[in-house]
């Protein structure tokens, strides 16, 4: 499976740096679940709405094609307890949401794609496998 951040998922409601790779990226996986917290519901729609208001319909097609993961007890404990001060809270329960459905559903997360370079480190750090494509 794979894992989008709202930052990945931003590129592919409007044109912006890297759109293109990850667009390209994508089809190069298909079939592959793509999955992402409950939260990118809302920072998909708030982020679209404050930047690209014309591209609200893309934003609900590209929610469409995610499966959205509940934020669980689990979860939250899990991202309460990285230790990194700089991981803001809301990374750090998509970090957390990774974690835990690789976790819980034996299939490994074969990516975790973000744009946010705290984000990837943190990630990384966590033990998933980065991607942003066209970025690195």
């Amino acid at each position: 499976m794979i894992y989008l951040d709202t930052s990945g998922a931003m590129k592919l409601v409007r044109a912006e740096a890297h759109s293109a790779a990850l667009s390209r990226w994508f089809r190069e996986r298909p079939g592959i679940p793509v999955l992402s917290s409950v939260l990118i519901e809302v920072e998909l729609m708030r982020a679209t709405r404050r930047s690209a208001p014309r591209r609200a319909a893309r934003a609900a097609d590209v929610l469409r094609g995610i499966g959205v993961v509940t934020v669980s007890p689990a979860v939250i404990a899990r991202a309460a307890a990285y230790t990194d001060p700089r991981l803001r809270s809301l990374d750090a329960i998509h970090v957390a949401t990774a974690e835990h459905v690789g976790s819980v559903s034996g299939e490994a997360v074969q990516a975790f794609v973000a744009y946010d370079e705290r984000l990837l480190v943190a990630a990384r750090r966590a033990g998933l496998p980065v991607a942003a494509p066209g970025l690195r």
